[in-house]
């Protein structure tokens, strides 16, 4: 163990939130309602994959390996405040750098990958008891990853995306047996999340021709594909997305790819919604009124 200075820089907690030191920070310019997001840590070394443990630990991949021909994932030991560091596991890589992390339930870390084109990649598979790299799941040769989630039922998914065309991308699943589908199509992502009932959760570029919202975070009821929910908008793009066991969800910058953020959802009360309601009826009896006089 050793210190993380040389990593991390941790903002003032206030109310058990770690606020970020003055300095560039994503701005929420939108929030659906019962959302709320707050600025979480910041780091001081560039990563574009976050994930958390059971017990809150933070682990991440030091975008300055790229190209190196080796990936060194680092543990932030949430104990200490992420204020120390170990190196959780290492392993030798022909690709550019890594792109996502996450914990399956299982036992299993899993790793994806881009190449230098930007059009190619793979995700990895890592038993994090020993840890040692177990092997590679699947290697893609027409996009890469842009980020990677798995359940306990062995079922991997990640956001594929393609440097030579912007436009292109798609959300994939990776069955225990290795069989893809496409689950989303026509979804470009730049990080994904699952929460506990199957939700996905997408960030999107920094894009307006891709027919979402740039710059935000959507969920996708595969019940109702159609239908995305707007989650929350930014000022800039985010990347990688993990949820915590609470159910909160963190996001990455994807600009310096050292902030982040943190959103939460809380149920507005029973109240707040009679209230809602009953102002939207008030509005429409109005306006109908106005209407029929006129």
């Amino acid at each position: 163990m050793k210190s993380l200075t040389k990593y991390i820089k941790v903002g003032l907690l206030v109310g058990g939130t770690c606020l970020l030191s003055p300095a560039h920070a994503l701005v929420a310019t939108y929030l659906a309602p019962g959302w709320n997001a707050t600025d979480y840590l910041t780091l001081a070394t560039a990563t574009r994959s976050i994930e958390f443990d059971a017990t809150g630990n933070l682990y991440i991949e030091d975008v300055s390996d790229d190209g190196s021909g080796g990936v060194s994932i680092l543990k932030l030991e949430a104990s200490s405040a992420y204020t120390s560091i170990s190196n959780f596991v290492s392993y030798a890589t022909s690709y550019d750098g890594v792109t996502g992390l996450d914990f399956d339930g299982l036992g299993n870390l899993y790793v994806s990958e881009r190449a230098a084109s930007g059009d190619a990649g793979v995700i990895r598979k890592i038993n994090a008891t020993i840890p040692e790299l177990i092997g590679d799941v699947r290697t893609f040769n027409h996009h890469r990853p842009t980020g990677v989630d798995a359940d306990s039922e062995g079922n991997v998914y990640y956001t594929g995306r393609m440097e030579s065309d912007g436009t292109f991308g798609n959300v994939y699943r990776i069955d225990s047996a290795g069989n893809r589908t496409i689950l989303l199509e026509n979804v470009v992502g730049t990080g994904i999340a699952l929460d506990s009932l199957g939700h996905i959760f997408i960030s999107t570029p920094g894009r307006a021709d891709l027919g979402f919202t740039q710059n935000s975070i959507y969920m996708f009821d595969l019940s109702d594909s159609i239908n995305a929910e707007r989650i929350a908008t930014f000022d800039e793009t985010g990347g990688e997305l993990t949820f915590d066991d609470a159910g909160n969800l963190y996001m990455i910058d994807n600009i310096d790819h050292t902030k982040i953020i943190k959103l939460s959802f809380v149920p507005l009360p029973q109240t707040a919604w009679l209230f809602i309601s009953g102002l939207f009826l008030l509005i429409f009896s109005s306006n109908r009124k106005r209407h029929q006089a006129t």
